[in-house]
């Protein structure tokens, strides 16, 4: 645990300065580079993997909760399928892909190609 601890300690230090470098209002995981995440994940623990996937999904679910919740019901996208396996698959195969994207552009990625909601149905 203290191996990860170190690894996450540093790796908040190059979130700050990544998004602080980058003129971004990105906070969290999401301002890491798929890159810096591989880093991360082969450097630890099987546990502290689990650890790291819990923290990547849980910011990206919220922050494309987020997108959802500032979009009118129309353009609101559909995320029924977008649950923590589907998402945990889809981010770290296009993060293996692409070491240079931020985290926070691929979960957007994946936020964008997901339908639009049905409209409701009216009385």
């Amino acid at each position: 645990m203290k191996t990860f601890s170190a690894l996450f300690g540093a790796a908040a230090l190059v979130i700050s300065a990544g998004a602080a470098h980058a003129g971004e209002n990105i906070k969290g995981v999401g301002s890491m580079t798929c890159g810096q995440v591989s880093e991360i994940f082969v450097e630890s623990s099987d546990k502290d993997k689990e650890v790291l996937i819990v923290a990547l999904m849980s910011w990206a679910q919220g922050m494309m909760s987020g997108a959802n919740a500032t979009l009118e019901r129309e353009n609101q996208r559909d995320l029924e399928k977008v649950d923590f396996d589907y998402l945990a698959d889809e981010l770290l195969a296009v993060c293996d892909q692409q070491p240079d994207e931020n985290v926070y552009d691929i979960a957007l990625e994946i936020f964008f190609d997901q339908p639009f909601m049905e409209p409701r149905a009216t009385t």
